[in-house]
């Protein structure tokens, strides 16, 4: 019976040394899990991407001596990722600047959607204001932004952007340290603004907004209205944006632009720009995308000026050069390659 208690009394200090070895065992992987990203809950993603313009162009007439070459248009690296809850998202991306030969910081911003009223973003970036001036521009028709869009567009700023979907309208309130556009970015300088995007329908759509900026002790308002058509192998926009720089509302463009997917790998497009600030702007341009792969787009476009092009209007990465008379024309060939 002696030996019967003894090998019950073995048996079961056994199993209670077993268990709590089973625990230590459990304990450790659950402290190693939650060190360990992929096997959190919720967990930061990271993503490094961006693309290289670059290609070669050659501008004539107006008045103006023969310029050709090849050119890197834009060099971008960015760094984004979200959590995988999708309550936060971050963006970190730089440029390489061709004029100044200098990596330049672009974005740095953190998209919270956490809160109920609204999705909130803080940091550097681009409001959304100005369909025309976009993030990237190689989300653009074009792939690239037009001379009204680095003239008239909001550029990027440091502040806070607050923006909710209801329905079909997409609303958009900001504000930041002013519009690059005016060289008013910081300094004390800051712009507020508003915006919106309604969905029609069957492919329509229509945007407006007003933004005010305080630049250097001067007031300057901006307006932008257009509308756009994305259905089947047609992508169409008109947008119109001013300001009232100089007290008056004379200084606007519009801008038109046509695309349509004539075959799988190949989109043509043309467009077409009317402005006048403290001169003219009358650009028309044709061309096409032909996608070789998922990863590289070339380009080709010609376009001719069909009055002379004012000098204050940016024409930086565009090709076109301000101050010429009527009749320069552009012609480009470009390369995208995206990763």
């Amino acid at each position: 019976m002696n030996k019967i208690n003894a090998i019950l009394a073995s048996c079961i200090l056994s199993s209670g040394v077993a268990a709590a070895q089973e625990l230590d065992t459990l304990d450790r992987v659950q402290l190693d899990a939650a060190t360990r990203a992929s096997l959190r809950e919720s967990w930061l993603t990271t993503n490094l991407h961006g693309f290289v313009q670059t290609g070669w162009e050659i501008s004539n007439g107006g008045e103006l001596p023969s310029q050709d070459g090849f050119f890197v248009q834009r060099a971008r690296l960015e760094l984004s990722g979200d959590m995988t809850d999708e309550s936060m998202s971050y963006q970190i991306s730089g440029e390489w600047n061709d004029t100044s030969s200098t990596f330049d910081l672009l974005d740095a911003n953190l998209t919270l959607r956490m809160f109920d009223f609204a999705n909130v973003r803080v940091g550097r970036f681009v409001p959304t204001f100005y369909q025309g001036f976009v993030d990237d521009p190689t989300q653009l028709t074009t792939l690239n932004y037009s001379v009204s869009a680095l003239t008239f567009g909001q550029g990027r700023g440091d502040g806070i952007e607050l923006f909710r979907t209801f329905d079909q309208l997409d609303l958009s309130v900001f504000y930041n340290n002013g519009f690059d556009n005016l060289t008013g970015v910081g300094n004390d300088n800051f712009a507020l603004g508003v915006s919106g995007v309604y969905n029609v329908g069957s492919g329509f759509g229509v945007n407006a907004g007003f933004a005010y900026n305080e630049v250097g002790g001067s007031d300057v308002n901006s307006v932008t209205l257009g509308g756009s058509y994305v259905k089947g192998p047609w992508d169409a926009s008109v947008d119109y944006i001013a300001n009232n720089e100089g007290d008056d509302w004379d200084n606007w463009s519009l801008v038109s632009t046509v695309g349509y997917q004539c075959m799988d790998d190949f989109q043509g497009f043309a467009q077409w720009e009317l402005g006048e600030y403290g001169g003219n702007l009358n650009l028309l341009t044709v061309g096409g995308n032909y996608r070789i792969n998922e990863w590289v787009t070339w380009t080709n476009s010609i376009g001719v000026a069909l009055q002379s092009v004012g000098q204050n209007f940016v024409t930086d990465n565009t090709g076109w050069r301000a101050g010429s008379e009527k009749n320069q024309w552009v012609a480009r060939s470009v390369i995208t390659f995206g990763f």
